[in-house]
């Protein structure tokens, strides 16, 4: 098995446990909940090497919530540091935090916790802080798992690929296409793009060098993809193609 499979082995088995854990505690048997979400946590973090992170989309935290993300409760962040602003920041911060042990548990009633507080450090000054209820620990655990078993990368490595097609056979250079597939990912590029009312100068140019193929409608439209995008967005990009001309399934 190579080290991405077993990667994503990892994740699927973390899963199985937070649904185990969950379901003996709705049972009203008792469970250590909020251990297991820490090891699940520490090992989401820390066990995917740093080509894992460095995949995940600079999506900003503000449009984290409607993706189902809790919204953070940023207790601290130094102007002077990197500001925590997107999906990939928090990611290393968290990830920092975890595997350097700077976290404290919030006590509650009863001998239970009620939250974590994590926090960064650099050069030798603490520079981030943030606080996690335990659903939000949940919510958190469960999203860095889907993002590793998800085949997000794949559409974002796909859409990667088709910039460099145009260039190279349609000797067309979408420069603010590819400025949105750094700042945001492929998948928030696609759908941005779908749900926009402009007209798509760059469909005209890839009819006009015969290659609609290397569209972002036609890469939506793919079976492989289809768990990535709604009914809604596949038929808009249906009906993009088919105004053009395209075979569309």
């Amino acid at each position: 098995m190579n080290y991405d499979d077993l990667v994503k082995d990892f994740a699927k088995r973390t899963l199985i446990n937070l649904d185990y854990v969950q379901k003996q505690q709705q049972a009203g048997i008792p469970v250590y909940e909020v251990t297991q979400l820490v090891n699940s946590l520490l090992g989401l973090l820390v066990f995917p090497r740093e080509h894992w992170i460095n995949k995940i989309p600079m999506k900003p935290l503000v449009d984290l919530v409607d993706d189902g993300w809790p919204k953070l409760e940023i207790l601290y962040q130094n102007p002077r540091s990197v500001e925590c602003k997107d999906l990939k920041q928090l990611t290393r911060y968290l990830r920092n935090a975890i595997s350097h042990c700077n976290v404290k548990f919030i006590p509650g009633n009863d001998n239970y916790i009620d939250g974590l507080e994590l926090w960064n450090i650099s050069r030798g000054k603490e520079n981030w802080r943030i606080r996690l209820s335990i659903p939000d620990l949940e919510i958190i655990a469960r999203k860095f798992i889907a993002l590793l078993l998800s085949n997000e990368d794949e559409f974002h490595q796909a859409m990667l690929h088709i910039y460099h097609q145009e260039k190279e056979h349609c000797n067309y250079n979408a420069t603010r296409f590819y400025q949105m597939l750094n700042e945001k990912g492929g998948l928030a590029t696609a759908k941005a793009l779908l749900a926009s009312q402009e007209p798509q100068s760059g469909l005209t140019t890839l009819w006009e060098c015969g290659r609609l193929d290397l569209s972002v409608e036609a890469l939506v439209i793919d079976l492989g993809f289809e768990p990535l995008f709604s009914e809604e967005e596949r038929e808009t990009a249906r009906e993009r193609l088919a105004a053009y001309g395209y075979e569309v399934p």
